[in-house]
């Protein structure tokens, strides 16, 4: 029987990830357990989309090493330098996207304006009302008293002729429009100012009332502007980061930190071109599997959880079943990490292993799995072989009679 029990720990389908298995692993290869018996685990291997002609490689060593990484993960017993390294990590990345995109703050000076093309302008000449735009919205529309800078980012304007205004700011507009009107005007005093700002535009998508693209004007303008300016978040948007793309380059913002002001965190001054995306909340979710009272997905509200609170959320582990000291989770690696996944292994029948469970973070999409023990795997197929028995014992016993 002993015997035999050991047999079905091994047949039953599960992730046999060994206690103290370390190191780099292939998919396309089992784990192996022990001379004996073989890992059954991954079930699968992954699944590569082939990659269109234009990214196939032309050396073929990068390619190999590509390949090679897409087919490998590691296994990575947590410990306190391990936990440390993942906290570290999460803090240099938060800080350096600090560092790189400058801040909005209630006490900046704003710049002086610069203008562009599609904004429209109002130039006024003082005591010359022959050369000032008539502005009067009861009889026509606004935008039609103004002077349109062109896609070219050019103007046109009597006894001047077009030129270029896109660049300059109203104070050198005006010099500009005073130096040249001299041959028209004695002394001319020359004021100009902006009547509808339509030349910097930022795209918002994803979660919010209102998506589409808003207006720069005069005043600077960051993440939480933006996101007021599009009627506020949606009741399934993110409250934990949104993405700001500049220049093809993503960054993640830490939204929470900007909403709540528990953490401050820096709302980033939007430049011309940038897009900003709210995420759905169901990409802010862990996993929780295995031998837990209930296995579901756990929503994260911060930017990263700490492992126990996603245990505790989900009712804690199986008194019986689980065996707290196989407790594994799942991460999908960065594209540019030399592995696409690595699995953490933690054990917490210790103290240490409690204490390291309080610290480790989580991160959106992980997977935590806990094992059963080798009792409640033995009883579990003992369940699903015992009705077959039963059948096979009875019909024995009717032929015989």
């Amino acid at each position: 029987m002993a015997v035999f029990a050991s047999g079905c720990v091994h047949l039953f389908p599960g992730l046999n990830v060994q206690e103290g298995d370390e190191g780099r692993r292939d998919f396309s290869q089992p784990v192996v357990a022990s001379t004996a018996q073989p890992s059954r685990w991954p079930p699968y291997v992954t699944t590569r989309v082939p990659p269109l002609p234009t990214e196939v490689s032309a050396d073929p060593a990068a390619a190999n090493a590509a390949e090679a990484r897409q087919r490998q993960y590691e296994v990575v017993k947590v410990t306190p330098a391990v936990v440390a390294s993942l906290v570290d990590k999460e803090d240099r990345f938060r800080s350096a996207n600090l560092r790189s995109l400058p801040s909005v703050t209630p006490g900046d000076v704003p710049p002086e304006y610069r203008i562009g093309p599609g904004d429209i302008l109002f130039v006024t000449v003082w005591e010359h009302p022959e050369l000032t735009q008539p502005f009067n919205s009861n009889q026509r529309k606004p935008e039609l008293d103004g002077r349109v800078v062109a896609a070219d980012g050019s103007v046109y304007y009597p006894y001047i002729g077009r030129f270029h205004v896109a660049g300059m700011t109203c104070p050198e507009a005006a010099a500009y429009i005073a130096k040249h009107l001299h041959r028209a005007v004695i002394d001319p005093k020359v004021d100009v100012s902006v009547m509808y700002y339509r030349a910097k535009r930022v795209q918002v998508t994803g979660e919010v009332k209102t998506p589409g693209t808003i207006t720069l004007d005069d005043t600077p303008k960051g993440i939480i502007q933006a996101i007021d300016a599009s009627g506020g978040l949606t009741e399934t948007a993110s409250r934990r980061r949104a993405v700001l793309v500049r220049d093809r380059t993503a960054y993640r913002i830490d939204l929470v930190g900007l909403l709540s002001g528990e953490a401050p965190s820096g709302n980033p001054v939007l430049m011309p071109g940038d897009e900003i995306h709210i995420p759905h909340r169901g990409e802010d979710k862990v996993y929780v599997l295995g031998e837990v009272n209930e296995q579901q997905p756990v929503m994260m509200q911060q930017p990263s959880m700490p492992l126990i609170e996603a245990l505790a959320s989900s009712g804690g582990m199986q008194r019986l079943r689980a065996n707290d000291s196989g407790v594994l989770v799942f991460r999908l690696n960065d594209p540019a990490a030399d592995v696409v996944a690595s699995i953490y292994a933690l054990d917490m029948s210790t103290p240490e292993g409690m204490l390291l469970a309080s610290e480790f973070p989580l991160e959106a999409r992980d997977i935590v799995y806990v094992k059963a023990t080798a009792f409640a795997q033995y009883n579990s197929i003992i369940e699903q072989i015992l009705p077959s028995v039963q059948t096979a014992y009875m019909l024995h016993r009717i032929t015989r009679n």
